[in-house]
């Protein structure tokens, strides 16, 4: 009752002499507070929620190595909209985290895949479309009309047909052990192989029938081949 209004000023207080006891709950304002009091031992645990987190504000730096995996992700949660590369990158990423039913289908692009990383056994067809370049020559096949004697078997299951015109001596190149080649032979005339090649004797050459010989090449040695010959004939 002695004390006019606004007698006591700030000057007038000693210091340390208001407690919180002394302090109203809920007056003390957001301008009372000076910037940057309130330092991290001042916050209780628990007490920053993410509800009084400002949304888009927590960075890369906030994060800690591996914090982020599959189990802290509610599923279709995170749009492509709310990703931020800088923040979801390898070095916040758990391991083993990101499994195949958190992967969009159709999103992993070529770029994406190391060199190297698809494997034979990963591959389950192949499209003939989808083959481009050279055929190596180890896989590639040979067809057509034998023009000389020569018979190349570089290129694996390879069919030629000849007629005969004279009694032919044949011979072989680039004998490669596994490699098959397939000659339909005819023409009245006596054909001859080289002598590493073995036919069964029961079998010989006749010009009435079609004659299909089948090359075989078993051993690839230089200087000791050997290709095992059969024969099927059938009427013409």
């Amino acid at each position: 009752m002695n004390i006019a209004n606004d007698a006591v000023t700030e000057s007038k207080i000693a210091p340390a002499s208001v407690t919180s006891n002394r302090i109203l709950d809920g007056t003390i304002q957001t301008a009372d507070l000076g910037l940057a009091i309130i330092t991290q031992d001042r916050l209780a645990l628990d007490a920053v929620t993410s509800i009084k987190i400002s949304d888009g504000t927590v960075a890369l730096v906030d994060l800690a190595n591996d914090s982020v995996n599959s189990n802290k992700i509610v599923n279709a949660s995170i749009l492509p909209e709310d990703l931020n590369a800088a923040v979801f990158s390898s070095f916040t990423v758990g391991a083993n985290s990101v499994t195949s039913s958190s992967i969009l289908d159709g999103t992993i692009l070529t770029a994406d895949l190391a060199d190297g990383s698809v494997t034979n056994n990963k591959i389950v067809s192949v499209d003939a479309s989808k083959i481009t370049g050279t055929i190596p020559v180890t896989l590639s096949t040979a067809k057509g009309v034998l023009a000389g004697s020569v018979l190349d078997f570089a290129p694996d299951h390879s069919y030629f047909t000849k007629t005969m015109t004279a009694n032919t001596t044949f011979t072989a190149i680039n004998l490669k052990q596994g490699n098959r080649y397939v000659l339909k032979l005819s023409g009245s005339f006596i054909p001859t192989f080289p002598a590493n090649f073995v036919l069964n004797p029961e079998r010989t050459y006749n010009p009435q029938l079609q004659n299909y010989f089948q090359f075989e090449v078993i051993d690839d040695s230089v200087g000791t081949p050997l290709v095992l010959v059969r024969l099927n004939q059938q009427p013409i």
